[in-house]
Parts: structure tokens; C-alpha cells; sequence
């Protein structure tokens, strides 16, 4: 094999683990990113004739400790369990989430798969530490967050919305929001995201959160949707209040736009 080393658990929110200058010039990344440059060197060697046969490349999880491994397509040497075939477009957009969990300004618990809780409370008003911010802040130091950056963070968010949708257009949604851009937020967490069928699955775990014991007992595991009923009810709480303020805040913005278009006209 390779003598790569996987970045470790306090170097995985770190963008230096995930570009590849650093990682080729440290020897030392992500699994996603070692996972684009072991497919890349493969692509190269099949381009050569010195791959002959057919290959694919498992990246493990990104909070795994195993760096990815190729296996030939004729199964003399499968996949660990827990890790997935990787294509070009999965690994791009495991990469961007890397970047984007890198520099999300809010806290983002290890076992979360989103730190959209946070940044949302922070925008309504009842919690996190960085509170509502324009986009000539830049970097913001929340605990824990070293490179905390709401413009990169959304950079990276824009991306993932465009390549997989589902929960990436609401986490957009709530940067949005913070920059300033009320309208753009309504519409992305309203018009589109609340639509899709990762809301429809995070309603209704929520939903049998609320309904008690009971109904999570007879509901089985949530870990299909990799989100906990705990976890599922308080982001459905939290898209809640935010739609409510955006409301708010889009129609203060109509207003103001009136009155402005009322004196213009006196």
C-alpha cells in the first residue's frame, strides 16, 4: 500500500487535510481527498496500460481511521463493510463537506450530521454564540470553530445544494440568512428544501418524536436517515422559527422599500 496517513479525529474539521497541495505535500488528509488522489493515480496507470484489469476505490467514513483502499472489480478483494465505491462526483462532494463542516462558524457536534441547529438559533435569537453576522465579519471564532468562515462556508454549501439537495439547501438557507439576504433564504427553505424528501423524513420523525415512547419504540432504528428523533424535532422546531422570522424580515424589507418609493414620489 501507500504511506499515507489518515488526518486525525481534531485534524478532521481542518481545511489543511482536505486541499490537496497540503495533503500531497504532508502525506496526510481526509479520506475523501486521499480517496480523489488514489483514484486519480489509478485513472493515470489505467490510461498507461499499466491497470489492466477493472478497479474501484473504497473511502472508508470521513471519521474513520483507515485510508481507502482499491480492490479489483472482479471481487478478489472487496470493500470494508463500511466503506463506499467511489465515483468523481462523490468524492467532490465529500470534499466540499468536508470543507464546509471545516468552516461552519457555528458549533457542529461530532455525531451530528449537519451543524444547522446552531447557526439557526443563532439566527432567531435563542442560541449559539456568534449570533446574527453580516459578510464583512468573515471569520468568526465560535468555540471549537478555529477556521469558522461564513463566506467560505457558504461557498462550499452552494456547491453541495447544487450536487445533492435534500438537507444542503436548508443548511444554505440559514447562511443566507445570517448575510443578510432574507428573500433568497425564504424562497431556498421554503419554495424549495421544505418540498423536498429529506424534510418530509425529518417531519415526520419528528412527529413521532412528539408522539412519545410508544410511537419511537414501534417506529424501529432512525438511523436510516442518519438522524436521531431528538435530533429530527428540534431541527423541525428550528426550521419553524426561522421560516417565521424570515417572514418577518422580508416583510420589513417590503415595508422599508415602500416607504423609500412614498418619499421618492412626495
Amino acid at each position: 500500500g501507500y504511506h499515507w496517513k489518515v488526518a486525525g479525529p481534531a485534524e478532521m474539521a481542518s481545511p489543511y487535510r482536505t486541499y490537496m497541495h497540503h495533503v500531497l505535500a504532508q502525506r496526510c488528509g481526509v479520506p475523501p481527498s486521499l480517496g480523489v488522489l488514489l483514484l486519480a493515480t489509478l485513472q493515470r496507470l489505467e490510461g498507461k496500460g499499466v491497470v489492466e484489469q477493472g478497479f474501484q476505490v473504497a473511502v472508508p467514513p470521513p471519521n474513520s481511521r483507515e485510508v481507502p483502499r482499491a480492490c479489483v472489480a472482479s471481487g478478489e478483494a472487496s470493500p470494508a463493510s463500511s466503506s463506499s465505491s467511489a465515483t468523481p462526483e462523490g468524492l467532490m462532494a465529500s470534499t466540499l463537506a468536508c470543507l464546509k463542516r471545516a468552516y461552519w462558524p457555528w458549533t457542529w457536534p461530532e455525531q451530528h450530521y449537519s451543524g444547522f441547529l446552531a447557526s439557526a438559533e443563532a439566527a432567531v435569537g435563542t442560541g449559539g454564540r456568534v449570533g446574527r453576522v453580516s459578510e464583512t465579519v468573515g471569520v468568526m471564532q465560535g468555540s471549537g470553530r478555529p477556521f469558522g468562515d461564513i463566506r467560505l462556508a457558504r461557498m462550499a454549501c452552494e456547491r453541495l445544494a447544487e450536487l445533492c439537495g435534500g438537507h444542503e439547501l436548508r443548511d444554505l438557507a440559514v447562511l443566507l440568512a445570517h448575510l443578510g439576504q432574507p428573500a433568497e433564504a425564504y424562497d431556498l427553505l421554503v419554495r424549495q428544501y421544505m418540498k423536498s424528501d429529506h424534510y418530509a423524513h425529518l417531519r415526520s420523525l419528528a412527529q413521532l418524536a412528539e408522539g412519545g415512547a410508544d410511537d419511537l419504540e414501534s417506529a424501529g432504528p432512525a438511523n436510516s436517515l442518519s438522524v436521531d428523533f431528538s435530533l429530527a424535532r428540534a431541527e423541525a422546531e428550528a426550521i419553524e422559527a426561522l421560516v417565521a422570522r424570515l417572514e418577518r424580515d422580508v416583510a420589513e424589507a417590503s415595508f422599508g422599500l415602500s416607504d423609500a418609493a412614498n418619499s421618492n414620489s412626495d
